[in-house]
């Protein structure tokens, strides 16, 4: 059972990432989703699940400017680059890209038909664009200065006819352009760069706000100042909000508003929403000029708000805040409903709140002064202010119902993290007494209330104890009982054994130092790291604990006798997080390369490593069940990790399952020459091998049917698969023809435009190119070489046809008959080959025995010569001499010759006998000599091809 327990595979589940890092920031019509520029791409973000639904990337220039259609469908954007784009919402496409002004765009709306996009401009000019066609119809120019703000009349009511264009600028002015006649009309109330322009919602009203603190209503029947209303601040972003509802509307039953204007009989009254430099909310009545309503921020630091949007179909009013953050307002209270974090900086410190598994709270330290608490289910986040420092460490109370805070104010705080409590994400308790940053807490780990412990850069660890907290107030009573220089450098991390019995502190200066629980007396020192130690965790079942150190090494000690039991090294940088999983019997560590390695204790091995950071992981957080690990870095990325190892043993199950019933049905497939379906099943397995003997099989049956059916079949992804397999093969001279014929098939079968449309085809035709073309050199030669072959062939039979014809049995042979006929004739020209060769041995051997006997007078040779040359010449008709001198053993004397004859023929070959060393040494190479002595040039000797009876025929003597 105990390996069933071992994990294996963890795999990113959800994540918290950057959804907005400052721009421009819009809600659909539908307020199902938003869209926000985050650096150089646009996200759209789900306003329910905070995930994001899609990223749209263009240049690498950052984004300056958005605009959605009213019907959601299509969005606009602008960057530094100067280049304008149209984007499909629902598929992520870029349809259409134009370049615009010669300055950056800070400003764009659609009108109400979804076919004209007006761009403001730094440049001082207002465009308007038709976006189906990618051209400008209309080039405004008259601002003085920046043009911050476009919007296009909504058209309602009776004015569905008026086609204007409202602008606003850093010169304080608003105009209103009419695209018809292009008529321009200025209005000039404000003495300040205007910001905001919203509109009523019978249409016939204007409200514009700006710098210098008011917020002015026009009536635009007669392009006059209505009211003027101030609000005591930089209006960065305003709304207007008719009706604005008495009290906070019930979701599922909304009162109509026809009803509440007949029950109290009067008008409907409607505000004017307003936000800037102070951050926060403030509604304001558009008749009285009064404030009506104002957000409470309960003391915490607020940010000045950016924009502010209006969510009509929930009743509810959006802000975006200079920290990044987006939050949604309910109507009329202000009351806060939603959070996203659009940007998280770098992530310190995270870690669970509850062990409960509806519970998926995150607790997380993101190198501010707030601390964030994150819903993982509907990715909603809740800050807790309270720190004036970057908070570095966190820790949770074994019930989650407590959490502390350590930041560089050298504070520590405590938070009542309990839905049940009225006190809930309020701090209930405040340490003072560290010198100097506040690096590590750690709470008990038994008891509820008993005891903090904190380390910090002043090299000293303090030992707080806690009361029962007042039930009227919530607030803990805190108590500093021991403090203890602990260590000569700073103080990076603190753990609490189980039974809260010891404490474990580390240190830069490489040492790891255990303490008594109760009064912080030593109880042994933990040395062997070379470096600084960044983290310790104790064994939750063993005496033991657990070491991470800049030295990329991980060391597993006994708090017994203090001695180093394993040392882990894997690691290619400072391991700056490790914790223990499966009951102690795993570690789970993070370092500064982004990698995070799961580790088995028993063996010492890695195994497994996860890559899915882009920086430094400082945070690590294991789930109580041990489902999730959480880890977070400097990439300000946080990546939910759950455990798959259960699923994934489950897969392989069933994956070698299916291939067992895959290798039974190819095998099925071959005994039943089912070749299609084996075709089929071994693309399914991926079996290469296999299928290359399959093509083989059927280009060697000459079935080409079956392979046009095979062919015919595939799909795109088949297609590519089959060509991958064709390039590996055509690199083996074995299987090219294979390949080669298979790749000749395929390309008669499918067009070219339909290849060129897979994905990697570019990659696949240049690895079948150049080894295609080695494979036709070599053949080519091949078949070049084949002609000597050819060649030599007729030259025998033109030697050696007339006696093979003379001496092979002719037969009347049928056609089955003819190959064996030809094998009889080449066998037989063999032979004679042979033959001759033989015969050309002997006579070289026998003139060299005959140069080599005594030498004659050549006076006498003369005179010889000269007695038998009447006989000769009297019989030279009868007795021809030969071309070139021959043994005695060569010449044949006819069995039919008269005896005078034989007489005459043998002074013949006398003569010739006498003739033959200078024949010989003729044959030899060495130039012939006359009777003087001197060297004559060789006669040249005609060789004539022999008769049929294996003789040379005789020339006629001279």
């Amino acid at each position: 059972m105990e390996p069933k327990r071992m994990k294996t595979t963890f795999k990113v589940d959800s994540k918290v990432e950057n959804v907005y890092t400052g721009g421009k920031v819009l809600i659909s019509n539908s307020e199902e989703f938003l869209v926000s520029t985050c650096g150089d791409v646009i996200k759209i973000v789900d306003v329910a699940s905070g995930r994001v639904r899609r990223t749209l990337e263009g240049d690498t220039s950052a984004v300056t400017a958005l605009a959605i259609s009213r019907d959601d469908k299509s969005l606009v954007s602008c960057s530094m680059s100067l280049i304008q784009r149209l984007w499909d919402i629902e598929t992520g496409v870029c349809k259409k890209t134009w370049k615009i002004h010669t300055m950056p765009v800070v400003s764009l709306d659609f009108d109400a038909s979804g076919t004209l996009v007006a761009s403001g401009s730094t440049d001082r000019t207002i465009k308007v664009w038709d976006v189906d066609q990618a051209f400008a119809t209309h080039n405004f120019r008259g601002h003085q200065g920046v043009v911050s703000v476009v919007r296009f009349h909504p058209l309602v009511g009776q004015q569905q006819q008026r086609l204007q264009l409202f602008s606003a600028g850093d010169d304080g002015s608003v105009r209103i352009w009419d695209l018809i006649d292009k008529k321009c009309v200025v209005l000039s109330e404000h003495l300040s760069a205007v910001t905001s322009l919203a509109f009523s919602a019978s249409g016939w009203e204007l409200v514009s706000g700006g710098r210098d603190k008011v917020a002015i209503v026009w009536d635009l029947r007669t392009n006059m100042r209505k009211t003027t209303v101030a609000v005591f601040e930089s209006v960065e972003a305003l709304q207007l909000v008719s009706p604005w509802p008495a009290t906070a509307p019930d979701a599922s039953h909304p009162p109509p508003a026809k009803k509440i204007k007949k029950e109290r009989g009067v008008p409907e009254r409607e505000a004017i929403v307003v936000g800037g430099e102070k951050g926060r909310l403030r509604a304001f009545d558009i008749a009285t000029g009064v404030s009506i309503a104002e957000e409470e921020t309960k003391g915490a630091v607020s940010f000045q708000l950016t924009d502010v949007l209006k969510c009509a179909k929930t009743g509810r009013i959006a802000t975006v805040s200079s920290d990044h953050n987006i939050s949604f307002y309910s109507l009329p209270t202000f009351k806060l409903d939603k959070l996203i974090a659009g940007y998280n900086d770098e992530v310190i410190d995270v870690r669970y709140v509850s062990a409960e598994p509806t519970d998926r709270r995150l607790a997380v330290a993101t190198n501010s002064e707030q601390i964030r608490v994150f819903n993982l289910e509907t990715n909603d986040c809740h800050i807790l202010p309270g720190h004036t420092d970057i908070v570095v460490c966190l820790d949770i109370s074994q019930k989650g119902k407590l959490l502390a805070t350590g930041a560089k104010d050298n504070t520590v705080r405590l938070w009542n993290l309990d839905p049940a409590s009225p006190h809930y994400n309020t701090c209930v308790a405040v340490c003072v007494g560290h010198t100097e940053a506040v690096g590590s807490v750690a709470l008990a780990k038994k008891a509820a209330w008993p005891f903090l412990v904190s380390g910090s850069v002043d090299k000293t660890l303090k030992l707080w104890h806690l009361a029962e907290p007042d039930g009227a107030t919530g607030q803990l009573t805190v108590k500093c009982r021991h403090t203890q220089k602990a260590h000569d450098r700073d103080i990076n991390s603190v753990a609490v054994a189980p039974n809260d019995r010891l404490i474990a502190s580390a240190s830069q200066d490489r040492l790891v130092k255990l303490w008594d629980g109760d009064d912080l007396t030593p109880v042994g020192t933990l040395k062997g790291h070379k470096r600084g130690v960044w983290c310790v965790e104790f064994s939750p079942v063993d005496k033991i604990c657990v070491t991470s150190s800049s030295d990329k090494t991980i060391k597993l000690w006994s708090v017994s006798d203090f001695t180093c039991i394993k040392t882990f090294e894997g690691h290619a940088n400072s391991v700056l997080k490790v914790a223990f999983l499966s009951s102690g019997m795993q570690l789970m560590s993070a370092a500064s390369d982004g990698l995070l390695k799961l580790w088995t204790i028993k063996t010492s091995e890695c195994v497994n490593t996860f890559d899915a950071h882009e920086d430094k992981v400082w945070a690590l957080a294991v789930r109580a069940d041990e489902s999730e690990v959480v880890s977070g870095g400097s990439d300000s990325l946080l990546n939910v990790w759950r455990d798959h190892t259960a699923a994934e043993h489950a897969q392989q199950l069933a994956d070698a399952h299916n291939l067992v019933l895959r290798e039974q049905e190819l095998s099925n497939a071959l005994l039943n020459k089912n070749y299609s379906k084996a075709v089929q099943l071994a693309f399914t397995l991926d079996q290469p091998f296999r299928l290359l003997g399959l093509f083989q099989l059927l280009f060697e049956s000459d079935d080409q049917a079956t392979v046009a059916v095979i062919l015919n079949e595939f799909t795109d992804e088949q297609l590519e698969k089959c060509l991958s397999y064709i390039r590996d093969w055509n690199t083996n001279a074995k299987h090219s023809a294979t390949a080669q014929r298979l790749l000749k098939a395929l390309l008669a079968r499918h067009r070219p435009a339909k290849l060129l449309a897979l994905p990697n085809i570019k990659p696949l035709l240049e690895g079948l190119l150049p080894y295609t073309q080695r494979h036709f050199q070599r053949l080519n030669k091949l078949l070049q070489n084949s002609f000597i072959i050819d060649y030599t062939q007729q030259r025998m039979h033109a030697v050696l046809g007339s006696q093979l014809d003379a001496q092979v049995v002719p037969r009347s042979a049928s056609d089955d008959d003819e190959q064996a006929i030809a094998d009889q004739r080449l066998a037989k020209e063999a032979r004679l080959v042979q033959t001759l060769i033989e015969r050309r041995r002997q006579e070289e051997a026998e003139a060299a025995a005959v140069s080599a006997g005594p030498v004659r007078n050549p006076k006498e040779e003369d005179l010889e010569g000269t007695a038998d040359v009447a006989d000769d010449e009297s019989d030279a008709e009868e007795a021809p001499v030969p071309v070139r001198p021959a043994s005695r053993s060569d010449r044949k004397v006819d069995g039919g010759a008269t005896p005078a004859k034989t007489a005459k023929t043998a002074k013949t070959a006398k003569a010739a006998t006498a003739s033959t060393p200078a024949s010989a040494s003729a044959s030899n190479g060495d130039p012939q000599q006359n009777s003087n002595g001197q060297a004559q040039r060789p006669q040249a000797v005609t060789t004539q091809e022999p008769t049929s009876d294996g003789q040379h025929p005789a020339t006629p003597a001279a």
